[in-house]
């Protein structure tokens, strides 16, 4: 009885030792194997990032915006890039449908939910030239901008300034100028240089000396900082 349990004991004892033995076995693989270690080697870590930069490459050329979950990369200044991903992803979706809702899905931070809303207003607003667009927009500050923008199209397609009533009182010079200004690209004989802003006028009569005189042109135009009102110039 006493040899029986002996033996058992002993056959306990080569188990537990094989078992041992094996656990460390499975250690060691896994371990080599990235499996138990808390932090990558500095080959597995640049392996491992340029993996998830490729990943990200790949959803957001896809489209898929749920798949950006998978992505768990953040830079060493912790930017994140699965949100880097839903940004482009939700920005390339809202540009290509003009639907607000996806400037929604933006994080605010790295893209702005205003600055989407804007090119999607201004986008819309050249397509369908409708008040109604302003509607939709969700900040009061936006849609007087959206509702500005309108009256200033509308009163340059219908050559009419009165149109600029329209806008608020603190918007209408900004209106009555931008009239002006495209004005001065179709027909400038027409127009007089006292009708826009003192800090328009300048250039308005820069314009026209280089209607007199192009040899002028580099020296007059190079002095115009409006993008349109030079942009004009240069043409004449």
């Amino acid at each position: 009885m006493v040899k029986k349990s002996i033996h058992e004991f002993r056959v306990l004892l080569l188990l537990l030792a094989a078992l041992v033995v094996l656990g460390g076995l499975v250690y060691l693989v896994g371990y080599e194997n990235g499996l138990f270690r808390k932090y990558r080697t500095p080959d597995e870590e640049q392996i491992w990032r340029n993996d998830q930069e490729m990943l990200a490459a790949r959803i957001v050329a896809s489209g898929d915006f749920e798949g950006c979950a998978r992505i768990q990369y953040k830079t060493v200044d912790n930017v994140d890039y699965r949100i880097v991903c839903e940004n482009n992803i939700a920005l390339n979706k809202a540009l290509a449908t003009l639907d607000l809702l996806w400037c929604e899905k933006l994080d605010d931070y790295l893209v702005s939910k205003e600055s989407c809303e804007r090119q999607i207003m201004s986008q819309r607003m050249v397509r369908e030239k409708d008040l109604r667009v302003c509607a939709s927009i969700s900040t009061k500050e936006l849609k007087n901008e959206c509702e500005v923008s309108y009256w200033i199209q509308k009163a340059i397609t219908e050559k009419n300034i009165s149109l600029c009533v329209k806008v608020p009182q603190g918007a209408r010079s900004y209106c009555e100028d931008m009239f002006w200004i495209e004005q001065l690209a179709v027909n400038p004989g027409a127009v007089r240089c006292d009708s826009l802003s003192a800090n328009l006028k300048l250039d308005c009569e820069a314009i026209k000396l280089v209607m007199r005189d192009s040899s002028q042109k580099m020296q007059l135009c190079g002095r115009i900082l409006n993008i349109r009102l030079q942009s004009i110039c240069q043409s004449r």
